[in-house]
């Protein structure tokens, strides 16, 4: 009776996500794994095997969600009938889920842990591994790779011409605006080094960042089960499927780039908690790094870090050794202020500190405060960065379920300590995103590492499912079947392998280049949206500082302002407009080209851009 209970309010709770397509095909396959699971594990013959504790947290859990979605429900359907029977199984499955993964780990809840470093005959193999992971997902679903012919996200495709213009001596801040941090603009630099025409830097630093996620996912499985080929399988759809997410879009984020610290940072405390060990100098100075980096590309993306610090504040003063406190501090901050200076210095030398201070501090604090009116009042702001995590969530399926799993197994151990920081830096991390009002789809992405541990049951619940001597051939089929489903459900869902393959003389931006003389610096100007490529094409480095339209341009009047007078003075030899046709007096429509994507809802659009060159007159 409660193989079918469970199994059914899985199903039911599988559609209260709305499914899509292939979504529907992979309900079946943990669908079939929690069948054997629950056939294998200890049997019921009574209440007195079900621990009170556990029932009452997955009850709560169970009422908090139950809530949420009910919330849901109203704001976004006027008929609720068809989610009643959705809301039902999400009660039902969450019910009983809890227990299943109790029972499925129970034998293996914490394991005995000696020792976290692999030995020299295997880190080698496993790095390898790890690296043709890595570098395969981010080759398949990110725009920046070989594959594709440009990353056609806007984020993207800006911070390539910046750091491109950077390279060229050009001054980010005051002579070429973007709001972004300096550390990423410095990434982009490095990108522009190794191919100034392509996207090919950014697919080989992806994949680096990919690689190390990768590995962190694997080492960090490895500390509550064993280390074994059900690890490393599992690992491969579990990357795929979140680099395949709404969130991540078409790569190139600084969410991204954030990642590999972020889970960093999660199983240096997670280790600290399984080897009952202190945080040593080498954790600390990880952990600087990435608060480091943090601050200087993305500073609302501190939040992770705010929460670590408050935690381990906490952690000391709890075991009464405050003294340790300082030793930590010291060691945190040396990277910290290693990065900082030397960013600091560089703007200093080049008469440039106050405008970067403007920019990226000032600009990004009050102008997407501006752009949301009154905004959020403060004592509403941690409420609100909530409900919109769990509104984003509800938008990228893979992060819900896999958020929901690690919640859920973190709750059932008997260790409060793992619940406790992931808890808190959650929220901090949640807060410090949405802090600024701003509602921007892929922001959620900053917390994909704390869907990372979801893999955590599902491997034991794999193991536990198959561990009989007979089922090793069953296993090597699951395995399989599920590494061929997730990985294909992630290609067929990613937002951009549609432009897989695609021919580039197809693009906008390779047909407007044939129209230029790229032997010399083409001045170009992006009349009324974001960068898209064309820069990049054309080879050409931006002759003004506004160069096409920002984020900031409704706080910022003098960006389009600017953009017109440069038009109005022919200032530009070439201008390109977006869905719109412009009849200016000192410029000529000579060409105009479409491009069609799918966007972060999977559904295909067409935009369509105009090629004005100015006239010889106006020139002249």
């Amino acid at each position: 009776m409660q193989s079918a209970l469970m199994i059914i309010s899985f199903i039911c709770t599988s559609l209260m996500l709305l499914p899509k397509g292939p979504e529907l095909l992979l309900i079946l396959i943990p669908a079939f794994l929690l069948i054997l699971a629950k056939s294998k594990s200890i049997k019921f013959s009574g209440s007195k095997q079900i621990e009170k504790k556990p029932a009452i947290r997955a009850l709560s859990f169970s009422f908090i969600l139950v809530v949420y979605f009910i919330i849901n429900c109203l704001g976004r359907y006027s008929d609720l009938s068809p989610m009643i029977p959705m809301a039902g199984g999400l009660v039902l499955f969450l019910c009983s889920f809890p227990f299943t993964l109790t029972i499925a780990s129970k034998e293996s809840v914490l394991p005995s842990y000696t020792a976290d470093t692999d030995s020299k005959s295997e880190a080698l193999p496993l790095w390898i591994f790890s690296i043709a992971v890595g570098f395969l997902t981010i080759a398949i679903l990110s725009q920046s790779s070989p594959l594709y012919p440009n990353n056609n996200w806007p984020d993207s495709s800006y911070f390539m011409t910046v750091g491109r213009a950077s390279l060229r001596g050009t001054k980010v801040y005051s002579e070429i605006f973007d709001h972004k941090g300096p550390l990423l603009y410095l990434i982009h630099v490095i990108a522009a080094i190794i191919s100034p025409d392509s996207f090919l830097g950014m697919y080989i630093i992806q994949s680096i960042c990919c690689v190390f996620t990768h590995r962190l996912i694997v080492k960090t499985t490895a500390l509550f089960t064993e280390n074994d080929r059900s690890s490393y399988i599992l690992s491969v759809p579990m990357i795929f499927l979140i680099y395949s997410t709404n969130a991540y879009f078409y790569g190139d984020s600084t969410e991204e780039l954030m990642l590999p610290f972020v889970i960093a940072g999660i199983y240096i405390f997670f280790k600290a908690f399984r080897t009952e060990k202190d945080l040593s100098r080498k954790d600390m100075i990880v952990l600087g790094l990435g608060a480091a980096f943090a601050f200087w590309v993305k500073f609302t993306l501190c939040g992770f870090w705010i929460g670590a610090i408050l935690f381990l504040i906490g952690w000391e003063i709890k075991k009464h050794d405050a003294k340790k406190l300082l030793k930590h501090a010291v060691w945190f901050a040396i990277p910290c202020v290693a990065v900082s200076i030397p960013v600091l210095i560089y703007f200093a030398a080049n008469s440039n500190l106050g405008a970067m201070f403007q920019v990226y501090f000032y600009n990004n604090i009050f102008g997407y405060k501006n752009l949301a009116g009154e905004g959020v009042p403060f004592i509403a702001k941690l409420p609100y960065a909530l409900i919109l995590t769990m509104m984003r969530l509800d938008a990228n399926h893979v992060l819900a379920a896999l958020t929901a799993s690690a919640i859920i197994y973190l709750i059932i151990l008997k260790d409060k300590r793992f619940m406790g920081f992931y808890a808190v830096t959650f929220i901090s991390t949640a807060f410090f995103v949405f802090f600024g009002d701003s509602q921007m789809f892929y922001y959620i992405f900053a917390l994909t590492a704390f869907s990372l541990p979801g893999l955590i049951p599902w491997t034991i619940l794999v193991r536990k499912a198959l561990s009989h001597e007979k089922s090793k051939g069953l296993l090597t089929a699951v395995l399989s079947c599920s590494l061929i489903a997730f990985c294909t459900y992630s290609f067929a869902f990613s937002c951009s392998t549609l432009e897989i393959l695609s021919k580039k003389s197809d693009l906008p931006m390779y047909i407007f280049a044939e129209h230029m003389d790229t032997s010399k610096n083409v001045s170009i100007l992006n009349y009324d949206f974001p960068d898209m490529g064309f820069y990049l094409f054309s080879g050409s480095i931006p002759t003004e500082k506004y160069f096409c339209k920002s984020g900031l341009d409704p706080v910022l009047p003098e960006c389009p302002e600017e953009r017109e007078k440069a038009v109005i003075e022919g200032r530009v030899e070439y201008v390109i407009t977006q869905n719109h046709v412009y009849y200016f007096d000192k410029y000529e429509l000579i060409d105009f080209a479409s491009l069609t994507e799918v966007d972060l809802n999977n559904e295909v659009g067409t935009d369509t851009y105009f090629l004005y060159k100015r006239k010889e007159a106006a020139s002249s």
